[in-house]
């Protein structure tokens, strides 16, 4: 069964993997057998908010979940060295140590990516007769075409067999440009992205035999087939956007096009220069090509691995900051920077000057929003629609959706501070969230608004979060002296939500020093008072007044008695009045 190249499609994020190996740290040096299986499963369904419905840390699948993590991403990175149950010692790598201790990430995730190639020691059902490496391959086809979408990866890319077929694959995107740029309309782009990936999944998997792939009996034809391959190679193309974003030498740009990033340019042609394209010979070996090379911090080098480069990666980034006026008092850094021995240390001063560019120009960003301009305003409601559309072309749309509510009450104004729990890169777009956190917290000049969303319905909503934003809110009130008001915004509300959030509320909490008390509504509303702020040119006393209305004590004696129905009922009228 013949299978392109690509990266884990679970766990979704390249993070998770890390919390995740974090957890099973203690493991490290046990025999692998049933036994470790179950207890790695059992510390992953504990792990917080990752209990489901219907599974338990006592579920039988105990075994098959610990298996299915490892097995995935962590051996695929080189960060765990794998035997076949009962045949040896469960490892945790040099570099897989390195990057559950490792201050700034990035640099491990950007090495062991660099290393992954095909063929390989590490087996991967149906690769056979690729001959690649993925990362330098797309650096090498973003050098020559700037950017790279979703479909553009899933069907010219990770079609690619050989690392002499390159320049056809780029020959091959550009004409899909050109031709893409002739069809006017939405539906009939869409069609044509369509019907441009089952072609070139039928040419790709053209020794294919359907009927293999039948399942309890049902016979699977060949348009059923690619229709299948199109959805899994869209996965993959997912899984790619993420792992190498999360290397630090790419970004997603305004139209969520995978491109190298401006700060970290070098970085990637360094990799391109001393890697190559052509992967390297392996004796086949896997216990030793795990711990000799993926596994080994030093196997191969960094752009940042020496000095001199090192000095001038800082001294861009202090040309940067001049050049777009950001108040960074580079003089003291580069004094730090300059008598720092350590290479490691001085890595993070970078990283740390990184960091404070994209603050700096986060504040910019903010401010700019606060202004209230009408084109603002309309894309924030505009992208909203987007990701809500099934057939959207957005890569991330949880991210996203985050993003643009950050992106909302950035424009609503009037804060003192907003801290998101995403993160960003150089151009204010989001890279990924930050676990345990809040989805967004609003410091207002009488009141904290903690944010949180979700693109989740159904007794998933409910399951999932729930508690979650109930133990956020109620610890941010521990926190501060000023009220504190949860928001909580869906897609789509579970019926169960309005009675859960309503009926914790009438309780007096010991542990958090009080009522917790969280507004649920739909985005859809959330539209609504949006628009009500800005025509009206309402600010944060408004929204103090509003929660003050339906979560205030006389308000929650009114609606225990009333109910859900009749509290989100007016809310709702609330919002319609002029």
């Amino acid at each position: 069964m013949k299978s392109p190249w690509s990266f884990p499609t679970s766990p979704r994020s390249p993070y998770k993997v890390i919390e995740r190996l974090k957890l099973i740290t203690s493991l490290d040096g046990r025999d692998y057998d049933k036994n470790l299986q179950i207890e790695i499963g059992k510390r992953i369904r504990e792990e917080d908010g990752n209990l489901k419905v219907g599974l338990s840390s006592n579920s039988s699948t105990l075994d098959f979940v610990g298996r299915d993590y490892i097995t995935r991403a962590p051996k695929k990175l080189g960060v765990v060295y794998v035997p076949g149950s009962g045949k040896g010692k469960f490892i945790i790598t040099e570099q897989g140590k390195n990057l559950i201790n490792s201050k700034n990430m990035e640099f491990v995730i950007q090495r062991q990516i660099a290393k992954i190639q095909y063929p390989s020691p590490i087996s991967a059902r149906g690769t056979d007769n690729i001959k690649i490496i993925p990362l330098t391959t797309i650096i090498k086809i973003l050098k020559k075409v700037r950017d790279l979408s979703r479909s553009e990866v899933m069907m010219f890319v990770i079609t690619i067999e050989k690392f002499t077929q390159i320049n056809t694959a780029i020959k091959e995107i550009l004409n899909f440009r050109e031709k893409l740029k002739k069809i006017k309309g939405n539906l009939k782009r869409k069609k044509f992205r369509r019907e441009t990936g089952l072609k070139k999944l039928e040419w790709f998997y053209q020794n294919e035999n359907p009927n293999i792939r039948e399942k309890k009996g049902k016979k699977v034809d060949k348009k059923e087939f690619l229709k299948t391959k199109l959805n899994n190679h869209k996965d993959y193309a997912d899984s790619i956007f993420r792992y190498f974003i999360a290397t630090g030498l790419f970004k997603l740009n305004k139209n969520s096009r995978l491109e190298i990033s401006k700060i970290n340019e070098k970085d990637a042609d360094y990799l391109l220069e001393t890697i190559g394209l052509e992967p390297k010979t392996f004796e086949p070996d896997e216990e030793k090509y795990v711990k000799n090379y993926m596994g080994k911090e030093n196997s191969i080098s960094l752009f940042t691995d020496k000095l001199s480069n090192l000095i001038k990666k800082f001294n861009y980034l202090k040309r940067l900051s001049s050049k777009l006026k950001l108040k960074i008092n580079t003089k003291n850094i580069e004094n730090k920077f300059n008598e720092e021995k350590s290479l490691d240390i001085k890595k993070d001063i970078i990283v740390e000057l990184q960091k404070r560019f994209i603050s700096l120009k986060m504040e910019k960003f903010i401010k700019k929003l606060s202004e209230r301009n009408q084109t603002d305003f309309d894309e924030i409601l505009n992208h909203f629609e987007e990701i809500s559309d099934r057939n959207s072309d957005i890569l991330d749309k949880p991210l996203q959706y985050e993003y643009n509510f950050f992106r909302a009450f950035s424009f609503i104004g009037d804060a003192e501070k907003i801290i998101p729990s995403l993160n960003f890169d150089e151009d204010t777009n989001p890279l990924n969230t930050t676990s345990n956190k809040p989805d967004l917290i609003i410091e207002y000049k009488n009141f904290i608004l903690v944010v949180e969303v979700t693109l989740s319905s159904g007794q998933r909503q409910y399951e999932s979060e729930g508690a979650p934003v109930f133990r956020h809110v109620g610890k941010c009130q521990n926190e501060h002296n000023k009220p504190v008001f949860g928001l909580f915004v869906s897609e789509k509300m579970d019926v169960n939500m309005p009675i859960e959030f309503l009926s914790r509320a009438m309780v007096k909490t010991k542990i958090y020093n009080g009522r917790v008390r969280i507004l649920p509504m739909e985005r859809s509303d959330f539209n609504l008072l949006f628009e009500k702020i800005y025509k009206k040119k309402l600010k944060s006393n408004y929204l103090f007044d509003l929660f003050n209305s339906f979560l205030g004590d006389s308000a929650l004696l009114k609606y225990q008695d009333l109910g859900e129905e009749n509290w989100i009922n007016d809310f709702k009228k609330d919002l319609s009045l002029q």
